[in-house]
């Protein structure tokens, strides 16, 4: 038994596949390995060629903490909060304003 390594139909790799010793290798099939190591590689027909930008090679960013999340909710309803004290106020004052036009 050998292995040999899949591509789809524009090079990229699919799987690993076992074939018998003796055994014709598949036309969508190769045995040059790929290499290591290897994010997206792509055959072109004669080697691998690694194909992953710098970005996709970065691990990604862990998920935030259940408190990071809460911390940060309470910091944009605080923000919330004082913009709608602050607006309650400028009603307030208006509306005594105009109390004062109307009844002098």
């Amino acid at each position: 038994m050998r292995q040999v390594f899949r591509f789809d139909k524009d090079g990229y790799f699919v799987e690993p596949v076992i074939i018998m010793e003796g055994e014709t290798i598949p036309f969508d099939c190769t045995e040059k390995d790929l290499p290591q190591p290897c994010w997206k590689p792509k055959f072109d027909g004669v080697r691998w060629i690694e194909m992953a930008t710098e970005e996709e090679k970065k691990p990604p960013a862990p998920p935030k903490s259940e408190i990071d999340i809460l911390r940060e909710q309470n910091a944009l309803l605080k923000a919330q909060n004082i913009a709608l004290s602050e607006r309650a106020d400028f009603i307030e004052d208006v509306i005594a304003e105009m109390a004062m036009q109307v009844y002098p």
